[in-house]
């Protein structure tokens, strides 16, 4: 039984109701008994990538939580997949670049950071710039969870703090931290908006939201969806197919889009199967 088939059984004993997963399983190992049964002289053979899939996929989330040696090691493994099956290389390579360039940027400083945040001999309103701070540096690194995370740690800290200040009215302090928590509240708007578009699989359903940033419920915040927000022309509509994620150099300002074509071409072969 392949990997992949595995894979998707272990999630299903995870969330056993799930019918998407059911579906995939059968889909999944009736293709396996079909190539099986072929493989004769004339048989017409097609790459199987759905390990590129999860290599991929399983190195943006590694991304999005903050892991980034682990992101790394998988985007290795996707690299190696298309490399050995002589599928152009551009895409992934830049994915693998720039998730190599943008850690060896920031690591030393987000160490230093997260050391001077350990320390418990810290003011409050000190505490609560280093940890915004933090969120702001994993927003510059696009890990989209990680910076989620932080923000809401200051989200809460202010909160506290904010209780305090009422309890001693305290009026010029609660005027700054609702003007700090206001601000973190649209980082946190943002955010979700990013992660609409950039943590959900490319064919999932408009409107349908990735596994990653999870806000506050303690206060709504508005929806943000526009037509743009998901990449619903990549080619993989059928919810039965690997979902592949949002190419990850997208979400960076400085993307000149160079790599996009690398993508579609990918995603439009017919040489190509991807539940395998």
């Amino acid at each position: 039984m392949s990997l992949a088939v595995r894979e998707y059984k272990e999630a299903l004993r995870i969330s056993p109701g799930d019918d998407k997963l059911k579906a995939r399983i059968v889909v999944l190992e009736r293709k396996l008994t079909q190539l099986k049964n072929k493989g004769g002289p004339g048989a017409k053979i097609q790459i199987p990538l759905l390990r590129f899939v999860s290599f991929h996929n399983l190195s943006i989330r590694y991304w999005d939580r903050g892991q980034a040696q682990l992101a790394i090691k998988e985007c290795e493994n996707a690299v190696k997949i298309l490399n050995q099956s002589h599928l152009p290389l551009k895409g992934i390579v830049n994915m693998l670049d720039r998730m190599v360039s943008t850690h060896n940027q920031f690591k030393h400083r987000e160490a230093k950071m997260l050391e001077t945040e350990s320390k418990k001999n810290m003011s409050p309103q000190n505490r609560i710039s280093l940890t915004y701070k933090i969120g702001v540096l994993y927003f510059d690194k696009r890990m989209i969870g990680k910076a989620g995370e932080w923000l809401k740690k200051a989200e809460k800290l202010i909160r506290e703090r904010s209780n305090i200040a009422v309890f001693t009215k305290d009026a010029e302090a609660c005027s700054i931290l609702n003007e700090d928590y206001i601000g973190i509240r649209d980082d946190l708007t943002y955010l979700k908006g990013m992660e609409t578009r950039f943590c959900s699989e490319a064919s999932c359903e408009r409107g349908e939201r990735g596994d990653g940033l999870m806000l506050s419920q303690q206060a709504p915040l508005p929806s943000v969806l526009s037509k743009d927000t998901i990449l619903t022309e990549a080619g993989l509509r059928d919810s039965i197919a690997p979902q592949l994620l949002p190419e990850f150099v997208g979400r960076f300002e400085d993307d000149d889009g160079s790599s996009g074509g690398w993508w579609y071409e990918l995603l439009s072969r017919k040489d190509i199967d991807w539940q395998v």
